[in-house]
């Protein structure tokens, strides 16, 4: 697979998952990166700005802009940590991230359902080299 073809791929998987969304952003005045933070709020303790942009690659300042709109909205609040800043779920966006879990398990079952279970191991390992090395690239930058 080239590289062009892994990015159309990537786009396409991204556009099918947003779309899925839809119902439930325009319920709860979500973009699609407010979705993608607050989830991944919901289910790791790595819960700073930091974190985010070091997971996802996002720029600081769309980080920033998110999770800005995300405590306005009620669905996260920030608590200082000495240095940093802990981002948590409210019970207000928990109730959000509860129908959005639905959602992307539906996703899921739906794209990986003619996939084996080692299929789908051997995914995740290829991904996750594919990461480490752009966060290597990203490293060399800094």
């Amino acid at each position: 697979m080239t590289n062009d073809t892994m990015s159309i791929h990537r786009h396409h998987l991204e556009k099918a998952f947003k779309d899925f969304c839809t119902i439930i952003m325009k319920k709860y005045n979500l973009t699609n990166n407010e979705v993608i933070i607050l989830i991944y709020l919901s289910e790791n303790t790595k819960n700073t700005a930091k974190d985010i942009v070091d997971e996802f690659l996002f720029s600081k300042s769309h980080v920033s802009l998110s999770t800005d709109q995300l405590t306005r909205k009620g669905y996260i609040k920030k608590i200082p940590d000495g240095k940093a800043t802990r981002l948590l779920v409210t019970p207000k966006g928990q109730e959000v991230v509860n129908e959005l879990k639905k959602q992307k398990e539906q996703f899921n079952n739906m794209i990986f359902k003619d996939f084996t279970k080692e299929e789908k191991e051997t995914l995740d390992k290829l991904y996750h080299k594919i990461l480490n090395n752009i966060k290597k690239i990203e490293n060399r930058r800094e």
